[in-house]
């Protein structure tokens, strides 16, 4: 016995395709389908994102890239905790005000270190993981580095530790 496949006429190709290659038109209504397949909608929203304001914006943002700097950098000059705050909210999820409160449970200093001034730069870096994307801590600019350059890799920074152990003596000299 032959099982019959459901088919429906794209309107926009004109051809006979699976149902399930149409997006339903709702959830209440899940018998009611779109009238273009789901191929024929992809290459369209291609196509208009390409002609339409969304890529005149790019468009307008490449070739006005020095203005638009110098703006960031005026707005930021003019109002730098909003920024900072925007910056926080945008990147991590977390506010300033919230920042502050981790920051003043680690002591006002490098999470890894203890230093109290931030050692590059003079900025200090919210450290977070990349998958969870969740922040871990406050750091200063080497410390951050340090994960940056290891990949976030326990098993290299321990590899690391392991080496400078081994050549403790040829690094400071014999110990006394």
């Amino acid at each position: 016995m032959r099982l019959k496949m459901k088919v429906k006429l794209c309107t926009k190709c004109k051809k006979e395709i699976s149902v399930c290659n149409f997006r339903k038109r709702n959830y209440k209504q899940k018998h009611l389908l779109h009238s273009w397949c789901k191929f024929c909608e992809a290459a369209y929203t291609r196509q208009y994102c390409k002609n339409t304001k969304h890529a005149s914006r790019k468009r307008w943002a490449k070739e006005h890239r020095e203005y638009l700097n110098e703006y960031r950098r005026r707005k930021y000059k003019e109002n730098p905790l909003q920024s900072k705050n925007w910056e926080l909210k945008t990147k991590y999820g977390i506010t300033l005000k919230e920042w502050k409160e981790m920051f003043e449970k680690q002591g006002k200093a490098c999470a890894i270190c203890g230093v109290p001034v931030p050692n590059t730069k003079n900025v200090w870096h919210t450290d977070h993981d990349h998958k969870t994307e969740k922040v871990r801590g406050i750091l200063c600019g080497k410390c951050n580095a340090i994960i940056g350059f290891s990949g976030e890799s326990i098993s290299t920074l321990q590899a690391t530790i392991n080496y400078l152990i081994l050549h403790k003596e040829s690094i400071n000299g014999p110990e006394r």
